[in-house]
């Protein structure tokens, strides 16, 4: 239904996400990706991605919330998700061993903060592939800072985050709550 219109028109219209889940693909992949809903989420959560099989990475999307959700807002879930994956990818393109000589970003974030190291990464350095996806799907509707805002959700409590000023923060929350209110929930 919806998630899976979602997810068709995002890669017909995002190169940036395009080219994330081809690394997904091939005949010998790290891991594959695998899509799916699942009902047993909390309504708090809008998604999770589960790194625990073998050779799969598994994004599953919160079934009891998805006809609330806005469409960018869905959008953004799907690329913040993949994101994940795609690092989990890569750490387990290492077997599981990071080292800076494998991946020296990654490695600095988790040595920093263990516990929350893709979250912590994902502020800093992919906000703005997350808004660029927004806006290849959007088709540009609004404005650069709009599609930025929407990219902050999920990453609240970062360091990033935690830099910008109370005004910052406050503006941003507020974009988003306006949109969750008031923004698109029909994919057609």
């Amino acid at each position: 239904g919806k998630a899976r219109c979602v997810y068709d028109k995002l890669t017909e219209s995002s190169l940036d996400f395009k080219s994330m889940i081809k690394r997904f693909d091939g005949e010998f992949p790290v891991s594959h990706l695998k899509y799916s809903i699942d009902y047993n989420l909390s309504n708090s959560v809008n998604a999770i991605t589960d790194n625990s099989g073998q050779y799969l990475i598994e994004i599953k999307l919160n079934g009891n919330n998805l006809n609330q959700r806005t469409i960018l807002g869905l959008v953004r879930t799907l690329a913040h998700e993949t994101i994940h994956a795609e690092l989990f990818r890569k750490v387990r393109s290492v077997n599981n061993q990071i080292s800076i000589n494998d991946f020296p970003g990654i490695y600095d974030y988790y040595r920093r903060y263990l516990r929350n190291w893709q979250h912590q990464q994902m502020a800093a350095h992919y906000r703005s592939t997350i808004a660029n996806i927004l806006k290849a799907f959007d088709n540009n509707q609004h404005s650069n800072q709009f599609y930025d805002d929407l990219a902050w959700e999920g990453l609240h409590g970062t360091v990033a985050w935690n830099n910008l000023s109370s005004s910052e923060r406050n503006g941003i929350i507020n974009v988003v709550n306006e949109y969750k209110t008031n923004g698109n929930k029909t994919c057609n």
